[in-house]
């Protein structure tokens, strides 16, 4: 009877386990294909066809504005370091595109991506989330769950002429390394009634507490 018991509950556990097991992240388009500013684009000007995102129409500054919008979300081991967007007929400059919420954190401005570049008519936006302000990626951090929850990740795009736009990827870089000393990783208050996260900054390598 003891045996059957202890059958029973491990049985419980793992399947309690399987149950909160979160799927790994690959691209949906389905689950970004949610307008991210009604005064930029309408919904019914996105739709998606064989995991592509087209948004029809698009013209003006930031006018692709698409939101994760899934209620599937998913779970990461570990800190986000880049977040990549492919698509078509989108602009080369970097200033011209701009996410404004990640993963429900916003520090009131947006952040432009680190590198734009084209290779044959696909552009890829490089976004290095270390260079983000702490409140824009501190729902990033660590093991984190990218949700639709809040605002969510809401970016918008500029497409390089008057036309429609596809969005052909969008990927989180995930890399697991083994541990050497980086002060970013470092850089954070660990008692806010002892310190300000506005008061803790790097410069190379090196962390300095202003004002301590």
């Amino acid at each position: 009877m003891k045996k059957k018991l202890l059958l029973l509950i491990a049985a419980g556990l793992m399947g309690r386990m399987a149950s909160v097991q979160a799927e790994d992240y690959t691209l949906t388009a389905a689950a970004w294909a949610y307008t991210g500013n009604a005064g930029r684009i309408a919904q019914d000007n996105i739709s998606v066809t064989d995991n592509v995102i087209t948004l029809s129409s698009v013209s003006g500054a930031n006018n692709a504005a698409l939101k994760f919008g899934s209620d599937n979300s998913y779970t990461f081991s570990h800190s986000a370091t880049r977040l990549i967007i492919k698509g078509t007929n989108l602009s080369t400059e970097v200033s011209a595109h701009a996410i404004w919420w990640l993963n429900n954190g916003n520090n009131g401005s947006s952040q432009n991506p680190a590198s734009a570049t084209e290779a044959d008519g696909v552009v890829t936006l490089t976004w290095n989330l270390a260079e983000f302000p702490y409140a824009m990626r501190q729902y990033t951090l660590g093991a984190w769950t990218l949700s639709y929850a809040g605002t969510s990740t809401i970016f918008g795009l500029t497409p390089a002429a008057t036309g429609d736009v596809t969005i052909t990827d969008i990927e989180w870089e995930c890399v697991s390394s083994e541990y050497s000393y980086d002060a970013e990783d470092w850089a954070y208050t660990g008692d806010a009634k002892r310190i300000s996260q506005d008061n803790i900054s790097t410069s190379g390598n090196v962390i300095t507490l202003s004002s301590v």
